[in-house]
């Protein structure tokens, strides 16, 4: 998980939307203490991980929404574009030719 690593995460962000001035202050303490045991109790908890999966599904669908309007010789275009532009690596780790 990002917060052993020290970064905020998704489900964090949405706990914050959730919660009280008060208990903003105290999820800033824990993890400025890198206490992210504590902090993913909280996160559990809370039931925002309900709310994250929920919100993972809509932007699937939203994006398939998306991809489905292309032809698919334009869609076959547009993951190879996206593949050289994000220099992907074969399962070797060797760049992509």
């Amino acid at each position: 998980m990002n917060l052993l690593n020290g970064y905020p995460t998704y489900p964090l962000a949405k706990l914050l939307e959730h919660t009280s001035a008060k208990e903003k202050d105290h999820l800033a303490e824990l993890f400025r203490e890198g206490n992210a045991e504590e902090i993913v109790k909280l996160i559990e908890k809370s039931g925002v991980i309900d709310a994250c999966v929920t919100d993972a599904e809509r932007y699937a669908e939203k994006g398939y929404l998306a991809v489905a309007k292309f032809r698919p010789d334009e869609l076959r275009n547009v993951l190879r574009l996206w593949m050289e532009g994000n220099k992907i690596k074969l399962d070797r780790g060797e760049p992509s030719q």
